[in-house]
């Protein structure tokens, strides 16, 4: 180590002592931890531990190193008490701390042994372990710590009770209990998709689990969607939940694990039907609107593939360039709210699904009003638009620059504005209008088969908001639900790659025929320079015509492009596993339904005043409330949520009030559903009291002095 140039302390990287030794000399000097660390490209933690070991046993303690060897193994009497105490059922900590050795070589003797954890012995009692037959464990534990040095005796009879482990399954008691969770605001998603539907879309489905299952489908299905939210983005983030306090949303001991997760994805997607998955989905989405759209917006959305196998390539929106992935095409209504999801091929065009998804939602309207679809420029198609047409839907369309179309200059107004005129193309069976839009040079055409009573001004505006649900809702889908962090993983099936490519031997035929199209040039001027003419002449060009003759022969019967096998014998073509994907897909957008459908609902409560200038705080305080940590408790007939979120006195009466006023709604608690036709318990919100100097912790808590 320098200072200004010159060394000041040294160590070897092979000597720990002196390297502890020169951390507690940098301590000295008054340096902090974090920058010693960072000096001696240790932890924090270790310079911490140099710092600790020195104030309890001076330099000394810095010396002394644990000496190296195999680690301790029980013989003879502690080998007869560790039997004893395994009989018992005591836990493997508390048995190392009565031995005085880890727990890990009580486990490892037991494994020698060929004993079960835990497994009673009938010829084995308590006696001679430290007392008599019959005595408890705690006392056994304590007399035979007795004989041991001071070190290795439990701290407390207390600790070396077996402690009793949180059951999955089991149902959480009512009662007055408040029982805290780090996850109690998701309760709300949990109770909105409720609301919308989602368990009896599940069943609908045919989405269920086996009957000897500990959790049927709608809890892991809310569990998976509360730990989405909480912001776990996949089941193995899911490894570092709190167990507890996730089973306390599903009114459980504890959640399901990683493990159990995977096994119930596996078991539904073997089950359930995903055509009518979307299809319940949405009359719960047309149960739950107050007011039904007209107007939707369709849009795709790619998600890039980084593996190595070769599967297909789509148009990436973000790199501009085709790149490796998969494809999904997603409708949304004016709330941003996601009305159906349709898994695609990558490279498939938009304009291939506008009308299928079209014919879906007319299947779940009651009414019968009229659907208006509105899209982007992939979605464009003559034969899409008369097939929209013909079949009664509205649209609106944005017209690609490679579109024939009448001079867009005389369509358009002189000054910036828009303009529009009846649009005749032999390509078009119905009656349309191309609506210009003029932007200084720039000239932004548009199709519609709307009326004119919906001026050219408006349709343009209803064409800008419908790009923008779309960006916004898939932006906002994969910031709250994830929905690109799906679980699918491996190559579903391979076969020899039968894609078309461009010819290479094509691609050299036309390189030689420029060559020769170039020399035919060459002669010609050659020709016309006057008092130029080279012998030989004549004969080059009937060369160079025959030349060319039979390069364009070879071209004719030379195919453009051909399958890739057939270049390459062992190209192969492989498709991913997407069965997860249909399943996980549909209800991570159901999850983030649910968040919209509480940000309209709660509405101008989750800003904390009224101005304009507040609303954009919207999305944030309800994902805060989301994530806020409270206690449920939970009654006969109802399940009550407290929730903490500190805020300014304004706006915590705004939200509570808020929170009070969707007990109207009556939201349902995720209980579980058997056969027996019980109705789920009503769960209500209540936001917590806000911090005082009368109900801080310090001040009631009792008089010690008195």
């Amino acid at each position: 180590m320098l200072v200004n140039g010159r060394a000041v302390l040294a160590y070897s990287e092979s000597e720990p002592v002196a390297r502890d030794f020169v951390i507690l000399t940098l301590l000295e000097a008054g340096l902090k931890g974090k920058s010693v660390a960072k000096l001696c490209a240790m932890s924090e933690a270790h310079v911490t531990g140099v710092r600790q070991r020195a104030a309890a046993g001076g330099v000394e303690a810095l010396a002394e190193r644990g000496r190296p060897g195999r680690s301790k193994k029980l013989t003879g009497r502690k080998l007869g008490k560790l039997r004893k105490l395994n009989a018992q059922g005591v836990s493997m900590s508390a048995i190392g701390r009565a031995l005085g050795v880890h727990h890990s070589t009580v486990s490892r003797a037991l494994s020698e042994l060929g004993i079960e954890r835990g497994a009673p012995q009938e010829s084995e009692t308590l006696a001679g372990v430290g007392g008599a037959p019959g005595t408890d464990v705690a006392a056994s534990l304590a007399a035979s710590a007795a004989s041991e040095p001071a070190e290795s005796s439990p701290t407390s009879p207390a600790a070396a009770k077996p402690q009793e482990e949180l059951q999955p399954g089991a149902e959480l008691p009512t009662g007055p209990t408040e029982q805290p969770s780090r996850y109690a605001g998701t309760v709300l998603l949990a109770a909105a998709m409720a609301k919308l539907g989602v368990a009896e879309a599940l069943e609908a489905a045919n989405a269920r689990r086996r009957d000897k299952a500990v959790y049927d489908a709608q809890q892991m299905v809310v569990a998976l969607a509360c730990a989405w939210v909480a912001g776990f983005e996949s089941l193995e983030s899911m490894h570092e939940r709190d167990a507890r306090g996730l089973g306390v949303v599903l009114g459980l001991e504890r959640s399901p694990s990683v493990r159990t997760a995977h096994r119930a994805i596996g078991e539904l997607v073997k089950r359930f039907d995903p055509i009518a998955l979307g299809t319940a989905l949405m009359r719960g989405l047309r149960r739950a609107g107050r007011e039904q759209p007209l107007l939707f917006g369709i849009d795709g959305h790619f998600k890039e593939y980084s593996g190595a196998a070769p599967i297909d390539k789509g148009w990436n929106a973000h790199k501009r360039m085709a790149t490796k992935g998969l494809a999904v095409v997603l409708t949304h209504d004016v709330r941003g709210m996601t009305w159906m999801s349709q898994l695609v091929a990558a490279g498939d065009a938009l304009s291939q699904h506008v009308l299928t998804a079209a014919r879906t939602l007319r299947k779940v309207r009651i009414d019968g009003s009229p659907i208006v679809m509105g899209f982007d420029r992939g979605g464009f198609c003559f034969e899409t638009l008369n097939a929209l047409a013909e079949e009664g839907f509205g649209y609106l369309a944005w017209v690609p620059g490679s579109t024939r179309m009448p001079p867009l200059a005389e369509v358009a107004p002189r000054e910036d504005g828009v303009g529009a005129t009846a649009w005749e193309h032999e390509r078009l069976g119905h009656r349309a209008r191309l609506v210009v839009q003029r932007d200084g040079e720039a000239l932004l055409p548009a199709a519609t088969n709307l009326s004119e009573e919906f001026e050219p001004a408006e349709v343009l505006r209803l064409l800008r908001l419908v790009r923008g649900w779309n960006e916004n809702a898939i932006k906002a889908a994969r910031a709250s639900t994830h929905i690109d962090r799906l679980t699918d993983r491996g190559v579903e099936r391979e076969q020899p790659d039968d894609r078309l490519v461009p010819h290479p031997a094509r691609r050299e035929l036309r390189a030689d025929k420029k060559r020769v199209d170039e020399r035919l040039r060459d002669l010609d001027e050659q020709e016309r320079v006057a008092g130029k003419r080279t012998r030989g002449i004549g004969e080059q060009r009937f060369v160079a015509e025959l030349e060319e003759a039979l390069l364009a022969d070879k071209l004719r019967q030379t195919p453009a492009k051909v399958r890739r096998f057939e270049l390459e014998p062992d190209a192969k073509r492989a498709w991913l596993r997407t069965k997860n994907r249909s399943l996980l897909l549909p209800l991570k957008l159901a999850a983030d339904n649910a968040r919209r459908w509480l940000l309209v609902t709660l509405g101008a409560a989750l800003a904390p005043t009224d101005h304009p200038y507040d609303a954009t705080a919207m999305p944030r305080t309800l994902m805060a409330l989301l994530r806020a940590p409270g206690t449920v408790r939970f009654a006969s007939d109802r399940v009550v949520v407290t929730l903490e979120l500190p805020l300014p006195p304004t706006a915590h009466a705004r939200l509570d009030q808020a929170l009070r006023a969707l007990d109207d709604e009556a939201l349902p608690f995720p209980d579980k559903r058997g056969g027996d036709g019980a109705t789920a318990r009503q769960v209500v919100f209540r936001l917590a009291a806000r911090s005082t100097r009368t109900n801080l912790p310090h001040a009631t808590a009792p008089d010690v002095d008195a």
